[in-house]
């Protein structure tokens, strides 16, 4: 059952349609990003980033810091 708080949205960096469920239980809490990842998160894109982006993008940064 879809909580009404889900949001449908498109990943800022590839496009691709995913759910972003902020009351909690969203997949993206099973990740913790450094402040670097989160800095460079807030500059680079509008919205939230589909999981495969955002893991793309943290081991990214990891090799450059």
């Amino acid at each position: 059952m879809n909580n009404t708080t889900d949001r449908e949205i498109k990943c800022s960096k590839c496009g691709k349609t995913f759910t972003c469920k902020p009351q909690g239980g969203c997949w993206c809490n099973n990740y913790q990003l450094s402040a670097n990842q989160l800095q460079e998160l807030k500059e680079n894109y509008a919205d939230c980033l589909c999981e495969e982006c955002l893991i793309s993008l943290a081991k990214k940064i990891r090799k450059t810091t």
